[in-house]
Order: C-alpha cells, then structure tokens, then sequence
C-alpha cells in the first residue's frame, strides 16, 4: 500500500497544479480525463477508483440547475426580497465572474439562482438613472451562470442565459459588453451548425459597435473579427474568412500587439483553419471573457487583449 500523499506531493507527483488539486478535493470543479488519470497514476491506483467523487460534482451540479433555471423564468418578476448595497452588488459579482474562471462550477450552481434574483429585484426597482450598471452586473452574472449550463450540457438553459444577456446589455449602455455578448452568442450558432446566421450575427454587432478608441475598445473588435474568421470558415466563405482576419491583423498593429483576438492562434494559424473549413477553437481560457472547459465550451475573449473581467 503506497503511503498516504498531502496534497502538495499529490500535486508535484502529478504534474497537476496544487490549486486544481484542491478545487477538486473541494467539489468545486469537475476533472478532465487527463487529469484524472495524471492524479490516479500518481496514487498508484486505477483512475475508475476516483470517478465516483467525479460524478457526484456532476450530480450535484445537475440537481441545482432547475433552482437555476426557475430564476431566469422570473427574471421580469421577481420574487420579493432584499437588495444590497450597490458596491455589495459590486463585490460579489465580481467574486462570481472569478468562480467562473476557476472553473469552480459547482459553487457557481450552488450560489448563482439568489444572486440573479437579487439582481434582478434591484434593477427592476432601481430608477431609470441607476439601472445602467445593476443591467451590466446582471450581465456579468449571466454570463457566470451560462458557464455553467454550457459546460454541463444544458444548452436549452445556455441558449435561454444568452437571450437574457443580449436583454439586459443594450440598457449597460457599455459597449465592451456589447460586444462579450454578441461573442458568447456565437457559441449557439457553433452548436446548431448554423455557421452563415452565426457570421450575419457577429458582423451586424461589429457594424452596430462604435468605432474603437481606447486598447480594451480595440481589442474587443479584433476578437470579433478573429471569431468572424473562424465562423467563416466554418461557413466555407473564404473571402469573409480573408477579410476578418485582415480586419484583426490591421486593429493588432494598431495596438502594436503580436496578436489580437479570442484565441491562443495568431491570425496565420486562424487562416489555415479557415481554409480549411474547420477551426481551432481554444481549450483553455486564463481569460475575463473564457472558462477552462475544453471546446466546444465558451473561448476566451482575452487576456492577451486587455479587456477586464466581467
């Protein structure tokens, strides 16, 4: 019987980082098969010995996606309730979009139903002048619940989260949301096939976004127009795919980044996915905009961009 391992030696005899070790031993994120199999060699055991912990995060996740998905039914009809402090709101919005990016979904499940509830009973009470931000945390929320739903396969209640989005963002009168939002959009028209709506979808929001002057504004537009490009491809329209990337190479030398756009691919490596018809859609996301689920989960809207969490 091999001696018993703290998590630091679990981790180093893994090769799996000590954070993940504990978000897993916590029951706040799900495990990739690689993982698994990279923690079970490292105890010396069989890897089916540890699925059963596996399966009970995708368990209990699953049994709070209806508290879920019976706050978003309400969402113009709130139960009743109390409301925090606007910088309370603030904080835990902001605590939630980085459970998001630490994949810690079930404490997403578990926390997010009072929190859109909440949300929404604040902006629906909140005066015309005060709903503007109350619309742009209720995005961010949205989005930190769709993680969720998409990882987990509930793309009915993805696709209903996304609808609420694109409802609360034109009242966030703040265009970098606009523009996340009509980016996680693309993901519906990725999974339905439908790649032709998907890139008419993506460049009526570029034509709608105002011309970009600030770097996070730059940035924004060029990882539309690098998912414009891979939608494109997808689509088999070469010289959409063509004229995109041009778009994103011309916005990054304008940054004077080496790169601009939602993935980890320079617009050379986007290229050939668009010629190709296929693309290379991103697997990890240390990003504001992605989570770290492998495709065909939400990719990053970046890092590398500059744009802030949300």
């Amino acid at each position: 019987m091999r001696p018993k391992l703290t998590q630091q030696q679990l981790a180093e005899a893994s090769s799996v980082a000590l954070g993940t070790i504990r978000k897993i031993e916590r029951g706040e994120r799900g495990v990739s098969d690689g993982t698994l199999e990279a923690i079970a060699d490292a105890l010396g055991i069989d890897p089916a010995r540890l699925r059963s912990d596996r399966e009970s995060v995708q368990t209990r996740v699953h049994d709070a996606l209806p508290a879920l998905s019976a706050t978003i039914a309400a969402y113009d009809v709130p139960d009743d309730g109390p409301v925090r402090p606007l910088h309370e709101l603030r904080a835990v919005v902001a605590a939630s979009v980085s459970w998001r990016l630490a994949a810690q979904y079930t404490r997403i499940a578990r926390e997010l139903p009072d929190l859109l509830a909440e949300l929404a009973r604040g902006y629906h009470q909140a005066p015309a002048a005060g709903q503007a931000e109350l619309a742009g945390l209720l995005v961010r929320a949205y989005r930190t619940a769709d993680a969720v739903a998409y990882k987990f396969g509930a793309r009915d209640l993805s696709a209903r989260l996304i609808d609420l989005m694109r409802w609360a963002a034109p009242a966030a009168d703040d265009p970098l949301l606009a523009a996340s939002v009509a980016y996680v959009r693309t993901e519906t028209f990725f999974a339905a096939r439908a790649y032709s709506p998907g890139l008419r979808a993506l460049e009526l929001a570029l034509d709608a976004a105002p011309a970009p002057t600030t770097a996070p504004e730059i940035a924004a537009r060029g990882a539309l127009h690098m998912r414009a490009a891979v939608i494109a491809g997808r689509a088999r329209d070469t010289a959409a795919a063509a004229g995109h990337l041009d778009e994103a190479r011309a916005l990054a030398d304008a940054r004077s980044a080496p790169r601009s756009g939602p993935t980890s691919s320079p617009p050379s490596r986007a290229m050939s996915s668009c010629r190709s018809g296929t693309s290379r859609r991103p697997t990890t996301a240390a990003s504001p905009y992605g989570d770290t689920a492998a495709s065909p989960t939400r990719a990053p809207l970046g890092t590398s961009t500059g744009m802030r969490p949300w």
